[in-house]
């Protein structure tokens, strides 16, 4: 019988450093001889989550940019992608500027690390530090250059006090769009919107997976530890989240050590019992 393990990476798999620790690396590589397809489920692009992952990284797939992709990471082949159409990007793009919400666009699968950007007078300071991360990537938005595309999302970075009302204001608008809920990576402080194709989320790609695989949910386990995790945490039936996860997480989930206490293969231990 075949199994599968998804787990997210920065603040789960990985430790505050970026580092796979030996015992997390151990895990992974014992999971093989038991049958179990290892997953990662990712926010990252396709470009940041390379730069974290080697090409030995002890993996089946890689689930990428909240689900807007996967990868069978033995061919390193794209084998899923869901960009939103030119004309939804259209749409999105005239309610950010209407409202006068800052907006990262970025280009379509595999290319989705470029990125257009437009401020807001209410821009956060992890808006400057992404720009700077990327910078040989970003471009101010125009909309001569950049209005009819296809792209992979959109990202909104706003204060806590601000995510709720631009997240309803979408919503009302563009109800069919799949709209995802982060903390910020950079700072911890803001909260990024993220916005994607219809149907994009962890929990939805991770289901094409398992069907791809024959695998039902309740032959999987999933491990998380922030809001963008939610659904793929309510789609499997066996969910843990690790200690550093908000406390509405550990309230809802089975809860394990931190990510930087090796709560991962906590976790697949108690899964496998």
């Amino acid at each position: 019988m075949n199994r599968i393990l998804f787990s997210d990476l920065d603040g789960t798999l990985l430790d505050n450093q970026y580092q796979l620790s030996e015992t997390n690396r151990k895990t992974l590589r014992d999971l093989i001889d038991i049958n179990v397809f290892r997953v990662i489920v990712t926010g990252r692009s396709l470009y940041s989550a390379m730069k974290v992952l080697k090409d030995d990284f002890p993996i089946d797939y890689l689930i990428f940019s909240t689900g807007a992709g996967i990868m069978n990471w033995n061919t390193k082949e794209i084998i899923y992608k869901k960009n939103i159409s030119d004309d939804l990007v259209s749409s999105c793009i005239e309610i950010f500027l209407s409202a006068k919400i800052n907006f990262m666009l970025h280009k379509e699968i595999p290319d989705s690390h470029f990125f257009s950007y437009q401020y807001d007078h209410q821009t956060p300071e992890d808006f400057d530090q992404r720009l700077q991360i990327y910078a040989e990537f970003a471009e101010p938005y125009h909309s001569r250059y950049h209005q009819n595309q296809t792209a992979t999302q959109f990202l909104s970075i706003l204060t806590p006090d601000r995510f709720q009302s631009v997240y309803e204001h979408f919503k009302e608008r563009l109800e069919k769009l799949s709209m995802v809920k982060t903390t910020s990576p950079l700072t911890g402080r803001s909260l990024w919107l993220e916005i994607y194709a219809p149907e994009v989320s962890k929990g939805k790609t991770s289901s094409v997976l398992a069907e791809i695989l024959d695998v039902s949910a309740d032959n999987t386990m999933a491990v998380g530890n922030d809001y963008n995790d939610s659904d793929l945490l309510e789609w499997s039936m066996n969910s843990f989240v690790v200690d550093n996860a908000p406390q509405l997480l550990k309230d809802r989930y089975v809860t394990v050590s931190s990510n930087n206490e090796d709560g991962f293969s906590e976790a697949v231990r108690r899964w496998l019992k």
